[in-house]
């Protein structure tokens, strides 16, 4: 079971994403009903370590194992989506992966789940020209910090 509840007219969600980086390239995915883009990752399941639960929704949406390198930062995210307030508390790890078939691929591709949500990779420096999300993520990947991070985002 995930790490999600209804407070009020408040969704709270405990959720993890890793940065695979390739290159000056990173892995984004995105739900092809949505504009934006973001991190590939997801919640957390009750009594799951952190670094357990990305490397299974890189597994279940991906299909590739991936190892965590070490913790980026950690998120305070405050956001509307789908007319729904969300507090969402984000951990981010560097991860890698041997799996250079994912490495390999160009433009757009489905991953495990079907084709509702696709993956690609993105030039950093490209980032500023698309809409991803959490904003902070541009200034963060373009110059990555030695230590873990702590990011409070207002996106209303």
């Amino acid at each position: 079971m995930d790490v999600k509840v209804q407070i009020g007219d408040v969704k709270f969600n405990y959720r993890v994403a890793g940065v695979w980086l390739n290159q000056d390239y990173v892995l984004l995915h995105r739900m092809k009903h949505e504009p934006f883009w973001s991190l590939p990752g997801g919640r957390v399941a009750v009594g799951e370590e952190s670094s357990t639960s990305i490397n299974r929704e890189f597994m279940e949406e991906l299909g590739i194992e991936v190892k965590v390198d070490r913790l980026l930062g950690t998120s305070e995210n405050f956001f509307v989506h789908n007319d729904k307030k969300v507090h969402e508390i984000g951990l981010y790890y560097i991860v890698h992966s041997e799996d250079t078939n994912t490495l390999r691929k160009t433009g757009e591709f489905s991953g495990e789940e079907g084709d509702d949500l696709v993956y690609q990779w993105v030039k950093i420096d490209q980032l500023p020209s698309i809409d991803v999300r959490p904003v902070f993520l541009y200034d963060t990947l373009k110059d990555l910090p030695v230590g873990a991070q702590h990011w409070v985002n207002h996106d209303h």
